[in-house]
């Protein structure tokens, strides 16, 4: 989660799309543009503040949404009062680098507070925007999180 938002919101030619008014609004703005574009904004990333602060109980818009398949991501690495909206699929791809390990082992002791088998996952990744065009960093009028 935090590669491909912070990745794709720091890369120099994903536009900000500025919204005055509603959060929904700015979202939905966002939505239209990259339609404009000749993408299909399929999913956004948002802050679990403004999910459950602007969108939750917000009338229809999670069912309107859902209507739609746009998929929803909450995390901590979109600022509140911003998103992440775009065409997600075609726009940018996860690469893996090979060298990822997912281990199964006995942790050092003192690392928990109970003895017991750990999962350790070191995973090596990067993020290629093929269409930054297809994404907008959606942030409130006057600034996002920069």
């Amino acid at each position: 989660n935090r590669a491909l938002t912070l990745d794709v919101v720091d890369h120099p030619d994903v536009a900000e799309l500025p919204y005055r008014g509603s959060y929904a609004a700015g979202l939905l703005a966002a939505f239209d543009q990259i339609e404009q574009t000749g993408g299909t904004g399929h999913a956004m990333v948002v802050n679990p503040a403004d999910y459950y602060g602007s969108l939750v109980g917000a009338g229809g818009l999670l069912d309107d949404l859902a209507r739609e398949k746009v998929k929803i991501c909450r995390n901590r690495h979109v600022a509140p009062g911003c998103a992440l909206v775009g065409d997600f699929s075609m726009a940018a791809r996860l690469l893996e680098s090979g060298r990822s390990v997912i281990r199964v082992a006995q942790p050092p002791t003192g690392t928990f507070s109970r003895p017991g088998t750990a999962v350790c996952a070191e995973v090596y990744e990067g993020v290629a925007v093929q269409l930054p065009t297809h994404f907008f960093h959606v942030v409130p009028e006057g600034g996002g999180d920069d």
